[in-house]
Parts: C-alpha cells; sequence; structure tokens
C-alpha cells in the first residue's frame, strides 16, 4: 500500500490485513512509504518474489 496515497488511506490497507488475518496470519502488509495510488518498482519486485515462492515453474 502507498504509504501517501491520496485516494485510498492506509488505515484501509491496514483494516484489510488485519480482516485477512483472521483466515490467515502469515499476512503481510507492506507499506511503500512514498507511493501515491500508483505501483513503484520495489512494489513490483516484491509481487514477483511473491508469485515465484509460490506458483509452479512452468
Amino acid at each position: 500500500h502507498g504509504g501517501a496515497d491520496f485516494i485510498i488511506p492506509l488505515t484501509f490497507g491496514e483494516m484489510a490485513a488485519e480482516f485477512i488475518r483472521k483466515f490467515d496470519p502469515n499476512t503481510k502488509l507492506n507499506v511503500y512509504q512514498s507511493m501515491t495510488h500508483g505501483s513503484c518498482e520495489q512494489e513490483l519486485a516484491d509481487v514477483r518474489a511473491f508469485l515465484a515462492e509460490r506458483l509452479p515453474k512452468i
């Protein structure tokens, strides 16, 4: 979640993560401090790593 998101407040992301943790305690919320309502290189790298850890190689 963008720490500088002016469209969706960080508190909404925190509430969503708290709700999801009820079903999966390993849930992690990544906050990218200078990111607004969009994406950044670090977020995309984190998504790639997350998928690579979980999806089978083809």
